[in-house]
């Protein structure tokens, strides 16, 4: 009496089901890449705009300055009110360089720099932290660099 051997060919209908899903879990992750990209880029082209036209104004501006007064009067309402920066608490880095900019903007002779930690979540490692936040040596080259800026002509 010969015994017969059946092989298994093909795959079984549990293993289809399991590369379908992984397969689907792996588009779904595509697609949500895909759509950060659009969302990362339309961002990207309102900051430009906005740079774009903030310059312009600038421009305007350090051309026209006897009109300076018309520019306040019709941005009024477009600028915020800075916070006072009597003390440290509260005060950014950015509301600082905006209260000397309106306060000093005439006396100015290089544009305002600043040294601060970026806007990004501090690493755990120390090497990593020691990257992000601001060094003696990161405000000697931010104090040397407004020191020898020359305007472009």
């Amino acid at each position: 009496m010969r015994m017969r051997q059946d092989r298994q060919r093909g795959f079984t209908m549990v293993e289809t089901l399991v590369a379908l899903v992984v397969l689907a879990i792996g588009l779904l992750g595509i697609a949500a890449l895909y759509l950060d990209s659009l969302r990362a880029g339309r961002t990207a082209i309102y900051r430009t705009q906005a740079v774009n036209l903030s310059a312009d104004l600038a421009d305007r501006i350090r051309s026209n300055r006897a009109a300076i007064a018309s520019y306040v009067a019709a941005y009024a309402d477009v600028a915020g009110a800075v916070p006072a920066c009597d003390t440290t608490a509260g005060c950014t880095a950015a509301e600082l360089a905006a209260i000397i900019a309106d306060d000093g903007f005439h006396h100015l002779k290089a544009p305002i720099k600043r040294v601060t930690t970026p806007d990004v979540h501090i690493p755990f490692s120390p090497s990593l932290e020691a990257e992000v936040e601001p060094t003696v040596e990161k405000v000697i080259a931010a104090v040397m660099e407004v020191l020898t800026w020359k305007r472009s002509a």
